[in-house]
């Protein structure tokens, strides 16, 4: 069988063959919920918190590392600049001016690989060129192309661009003196576009001798100190061109510094409208190890002169990062919270129910002393009627309440006519000594007198009041 009722600590339960099973009640559960409310709120606050924090760290970083790269871009737009402004100065590059000013600028700049000179020579000048470059310290010198990495005699044609100066000049990269750069049409196409337009072209990206990824970046010279205004004028006032080789990994390395982001360098090249891979940097497996929470993105795209690129970030988020003394603080301050929401709910629960069983309690005991009462009254009444005395009953107004029998033989007045009057009206006496004087009962006094009836009567009678 099943029996309700009420554990140790006031919880409602059921008692089974195997004592009770708790039952939470309506106001704990309520406050429960309430503490679990709270503390999914305190907890998403603090995640929040910490999510904005590594939203604005991680822009932080990504607007440095663009700020950086866009840095050396600028770089190589303002040396390449120069350069042409170092050559296009004199109608006779001089070689010692030219190395001087390489030389400073490689040393103070890393991903700057190599500059270079390469003049204009048409078709009709080649043989005198090369005989030039003969007598001029270079007596192998020819104007080349190149065919898998294999450097050979330049075919005729109507103009050449053949590199003739060199910085740094090292024996692994003596072979590309008198490479003609119109020959490869990777290398032509930014080559045109930088004498039609004025401004620095770069080349698709690629791996450059030294087996680095980077690119080729061309800069017109014309003759006289001003840019032309016009293409066709640019194209019959060229008389050279200046290239850089740039180290696209060592430029990102160089932004980057010592941040643990994801970073896609891309580039358009030269007439191109889709953008092509040029380096790319990851962080140390280390740095990344973990289940990833989220993965944060920023894409930035950065102009200069005639380089165009787009800086493509991301940082993963792990959930270690996510677990942090305030996110565990929040969630026991929340559990905390919820244990004191219970404990009042229960408590105020208790004190409920013990004020509903004190007042089931007192309730019971009025009902017992109210049925006591009635019977004391039924015996008193049942004595009363029983005696040979009039008796008559008041209340303390002074109205009658009860008549016994012989009272109301007595006085002529039956009892439920009686009740409620005044005493005089019903118990009319007056003194012997006086009989024309009629008195009415005085509480407190005993004496003889003369009861006169309804009818008009009169009974002589002892009479005494009691309270």
């Amino acid at each position: 069988p099943v029996v309700a009722g009420i554990d140790a600590q006031g919880h409602q339960g059921e008692r089974r063959a195997g004592g009770l099973r708790y039952r939470p009640s309506p106001p704990v559960l309520a406050a429960l919920a309430l503490g679990v409310v709270l503390t999914l709120a305190l907890v998403a606050l603090v995640w929040q918190a910490a999510l904005r924090s590594h939203e604005n760290a991680f822009n932080a970083e990504a607007a440095g590392v663009r700020d950086n790269v866009l840095g050396n871009i600028k770089i190589t737009d303002e040396v390449i600049t120069n350069l042409a402004t170092v050559v296009g100065s004199t109608t006779h590059v001089d070689a010692d001016q030219f190395r001087v000013f390489s030389e400073d600028v490689l040393r103070r700049h890393r991903f700057l690989l190599s500059t270079s000179y390469l003049p204009l020579v048409t078709g009709t000048e080649r043989r005198v060129f090369e005989q030039a470059r003969h007598t001029s310290g270079f007596p192998t010198f020819r104007i080349t192309t190149r065919e898998q990495r294999i450097y050979l005699p330049a075919p005729e044609r109507d103009r050449y661009f053949p590199l003739i100066y060199l910085e740094p000049f090292e024996p692994q990269t003596a072979v590309m003196i008198g490479f003609n750069v119109l020959s490869e049409p990777e290398l032509a196409a930014p080559a045109l576009a930088a004498i039609d337009s004025g401004a620095a072209s770069p080349a698709a990206p690629r791996l450059l001798d030294q087996g680095v990824h980077g690119y080729w970046l061309f800069k017109a010279v014309y003759a006289g100190k001003e840019v032309p205004s016009q293409v066709a004028d640019r194209q019959s006032a060229v008389h050279g061109l200046v290239a850089l080789r740039i180290s696209a990994d060592t430029l990102l390395r160089d932004a980057l510094a010592s941040r643990a982001i994801d970073v896609r360098l891309r580039m358009y090249p030269s007439g191109e409208t889709v953008a092509v891979d040029v380096a790319a940097r990851v962080p140390e497996p280390a740095a990344t190890m973990g289940a990833t929470l989220l993965v944060l993105r920023r894409s930035d795209t950065i102009s200069v002169g005639g380089q165009r690129l787009e800086l493509d970030m991301q940082r993963a988020v792990l959930w270690r990062d996510f677990v942090s003394a305030q996110l565990i603080a929040a969630i026991l301050t929340g559990i905390l919270v919820t244990a004191l929401l219970v404990l009042a709910a229960r408590q105020a629960q208790l004190r409920a129910r013990e004020l509903q069983r004190h007042a089931t309690e007192v309730e019971r005991q009025v009902r017992e002393k109210t049925a006591e009462l009635a019977v004391e009254k039924e015996r008193a009444q049942v004595t009363l009627a029983s005696i040979a005395d009039a008796v008559i009953t008041t209340d303390g107004g002074g109205h009658v309440d009860y008549l016994n029998p012989v009272a109301e033989q007595l006085t002529g007045w039956r009892q439920e006519e009686a009740v409620g009057l005044p005493l005089d009206s019903v118990f009319h006496t007056r003194g012997e000594t006086s009989p024309s004087a009629g008195e009415s009962a005085v509480p407190g006094k005993t004496r003889e007198g003369v009861l006169v009836s309804r009818a008009g009567q009169e009974i002589a009678i002892d009479q005494s009041v009691a309270p």
